[in-house]
């Protein structure tokens, strides 16, 4: 073992170099405070990192990130490849989840942040970090008509492989080139991952139609569990996540980008939930044996308990959602005209 900037590591792993960000990535205030100081407790990369809250327009964010053009390394040697058969494939989940994936009223009780299910028939959708395109189905069982953006190259030869039409690159890249419009786009899960998010929602405000619309679903800040759990609230995801939202900072960035948010709203997981109740704190530079676990016990499967429990569950997160503080900001947002 070797000890590198306060992180323990092997010989194997390189620490990757990182950048400092002088101005808040949404709103260019320079007045910060530390809110969090911490390393990757899931994955196990083992470098620690800076998160500041901006006392301007309390977006939360990585102070110093790894360098933009290194964070394809770091996923490639941390961040899982599942199988394209199981998580990301086009195909509906099997089981009893599986029946009923696809309808409204199921992902609202589950508190899922699925975005496709809002879609309506014939709007064109444009999905941003699609991956292995797992909205599609939905997309196209409700009457839409998806096309994803990935910057994956492993995600892109499964979606050419499959013949579904999709963009290796990025929104900005994909905005200067299209000739078409868009009635919806969705960034699912996706801007806590950008560096410049206000960049990819100008450049998404480029190619919506007059009516189109932007929906985006991303962790809470203000969570509830993010209060409970503190230092092992699990959206803290470094250094995936680099930047963290509330109902303010996305109301600061969609003045800055021309868009006003049309609905807001917080929900909990049912997945998220588990995972969460079950996580616990990793060593530094290890993977976390707790992550992703959090599934219900054999015997209660064996009985058939685990639906009721699963209802059970859904309807108390329902309730405390009701009240604020869910673990998932979803958003629609739309353009400013005025």
């Amino acid at each position: 073992m070797i000890f590198i900037d306060g992180s323990y590591t092997n010989n194997k792993v390189r620490i990757l170099d990182k950048i400092h960000l002088s101005n808040c990535p949404c709103c260019q205030s320079t007045e910060f405070e530390i809110v969090h100081q911490g390393y990757d407790d899931r994955l196990g990369y083992p470098d620690i990192f800076n998160i500041v809250l901006c006392k301007i327009c309390n977006y939360v964010f990585i102070q110093d990130p790894i360098r933009v053009d290194l964070v394809s390394e770091l996923y490639r040697q941390y961040y899982p490849t599942y199988p394209i058969n199981k998580l990301h494939s086009v195909g509906f989940k099997k089981g009893f989840r599986g029946l009923f994936e696809s309808k409204k009223w199921f992902n609202f009780l589950e508190g899922s942040p699925d975005l496709s299910i809002f879609i309506k028939s014939d709007e064109s959708i444009l999905d941003i970090g699609c991956s292995y395109g797992a909205s599609a189905k939905i997309v196209m069982e409700r009457g839409g008509l998806w096309t994803g953006i990935e910057i994956d190259s492993r995600c892109c030869e499964y979606l050419r492989n499959i013949e579904l039409r999709h963009f290796m690159g990025s929104i900005e890249e994909f905005a200067e080139i299209s000739k078409e419009k868009f009635d919806m786009i969705m960034f699912s899960q996706v801007l806590e991952h950008l560096y410049d998010p206000l960049s990819a929602l100008r450049a998404a405000t480029k190619i919506l139609t007059d009516n189109g619309r932007i929906l985006v679903s991303m962790p809470n800040y203000e969570s509830r569990y993010k209060r409970k759990y503190g230092k092992l609230w699990l959206h803290w995801h470094i250094p995936y996540h680099v930047g963290q939202w509330s109902k303010k900072s996305l109301y600061f960035a969609c003045e800055k980008v021309g868009l006003r948010i049309h609905r807001f709203s917080t929900v909990t997981f049912f997945a998220w939930w588990r995972v969460q109740r079950a996580f616990k704190a990793a060593k530094q530079g290890r993977p976390n044996p707790s992550y992703p676990k959090g599934a219900l016990p054999r015997w209660m499967h064996r009985t058939g308990l685990a639906i009721l429990y699963h209802l059970f569950v859904d309807v108390y997160l329902r309730i405390l959602d009701g009240f604020g503080g869910g673990d998932i900001i979803i958003a629609e947002l739309k353009v400013n005209k005025g």
